[in-house]
């Protein structure tokens, strides 16, 4: 049961990277998009 716990908190710590690794790549292609696009 203990092991259980651990996996889905891991599962869920790595759920939360990913959505922020998502964001910051997002928020890196906006700021060239519009730096880009500034050109």
């Amino acid at each position: 049961m203990i092991i259980l716990v651990k996996t889905v908190l891991i599962f869920f710590m790595l759920q939360i990277l990913d959505i922020t690794l998502v964001l910051r790549v997002l928020c890196l292609g906006l700021m060239n998009a519009s730096g880009f696009f500034s050109l």
